[in-house]
């Protein structure tokens, strides 16, 4: 007939003064393995839970998934040293969450683990742990700081998703990748570090990011996926390395600020929509490598006065100079773009 609470407490003052065996995890559900225990559910009350390293001289080795799910009134945990897997959706939607103490030695934090903790300001992720998984802090609103360790490889998708406090990332030199998504809505956003190793930016990567004023997109890179950087409406300028091949669909469509970028030779394909609504954009070059522009793909910029087309593009897109009404587009006589320009009514200098 004791209350949960009045468990805990009772069961704390007695391993404090030496009845280890007294009582097991009192207000958590657990099972027992080999390694150690597991925590499975927290079942108490108390918003400042306690939880042992050692109970019956057992260790806790893990939190299972959904520990802690939906635990509403949960507002700061500390996890033992000796837990090393953090599970699937174990803290997610801990709304009154702010703090969390993880320990070194996790090698594991698993997906959507903190999603909805709209109340966690900042987390040091330990060296052990090598990927940030799917959703692991999104929609975590009030997330102002993330410490990221070197061993992590890759970003996952949507792991910061709608983090809007968060003001700057430092991406460790270590990541390869990071997934679609990652940094979506991010809407504090106002610097991001991308190191050299990155090779891949994924769909939506950095989508309406709309404090962004600049990125610096490593060398290596050789694809910017779709929607990568679209609505970052405060993105300015935006230097793309000769390894892309492709800007793809929608990558910079609604940059409404974005007024300097460079395409470099190597790039084969402008992909739809890539720079539609890019109001800012003033002039643009493209390099004699492209032999693509999609459908669209400078739309709606209503300040291009000048593209020059180098090259000898074969294939471009209904639209792609749409609403661009001051324009004069630069190439050869007897390209394909100048045919092209001739048919849409785009005034034409030779090159």
């Amino acid at each position: 007939g004791i209350s949960a609470d009045m468990c805990t407490k009772l069961a704390r003052h007695l391993q404090e003064v030496g009845c280890r065996d007294a009582a097991v995890l009192p207000g958590f559900d657990y099972e027992e393995t080999d390694q150690g225990i597991i925590i499975t559910r927290y079942t108490g009350k108390d918003p400042s839970p306690r939880i042992a390293g050692i109970y019956g001289n057992t260790p806790v080795v893990g939190i299972a998934d959904g520990a802690f799910e939906n635990c509403v009134h949960l507002e700061t945990i500390s996890i033992p040293s000796g837990v090393m897997e953090i599970g699937a959706r174990a803290f997610k939607n801990c709304a009154a969450l702010s703090s969390v103490g993880v320990p070194a030695g996790i090698t594991r934090i698993g997906t959507e683990a903190f999603r909805d903790c709209a109340r966690l300001t900042s987390i040091s992720i330990p060296e052990g742990v090598t990927e940030l998984e799917e959703e692991t802090f999104a929609g975590c609103s009030c997330l102002a700081s993330v410490d990221i360790p070197d061993g992590v490889t890759e970003v996952g998708y949507g792991a910061f998703y709608e983090c809007e406090s968060l003001a700057a990332i430092a991406i460790p030199a270590g990541v390869k990748i990071i997934e679609g998504y990652a940094f979506s809505g991010c809407k504090g956003l106002t610097a991001a570090s991308i190191p050299d190793s990155v090779a891949k930016i994924g769909m939506g990567a950095f989508f309406a990011c709309k404090s962004l004023t600049s990125i610096a997109i490593p060398n290596g890179v050789t694809e910017i996926e779709t929607t990568a950087f679209s609505s970052c409406s405060s993105l300015t300028s935006a230097f793309i390395p000769k390894s892309v091949t492709r800007i793809e669909e929608g990558a910079f469509r609604f940059c409404s600020s974005l007024a300097q970028v460079t395409i470099p030779d190597g790039v084969r394909a402008i992909g739809r929509e890539a720079f539609s609504s890019c109001s800012s954009l003033v002039s643009i070059t493209i390099p004699e490598s492209v032999a693509e522009i999609g459908l669209g793909a400078f739309s709606g910029c209503s300040s291009l006065t000048s593209v020059i087309i180098s090259g000898r593009a074969t294939r471009i897109g209904l639209h792609a100079f749409a609403g661009c009404n001051s324009l004069v587009v630069t190439c050869p006589q007897d390209s394909y773009a100048s045919e092209y320009c001739k048919q849409c009514g785009i005034p034409t200098s030779a090159l």
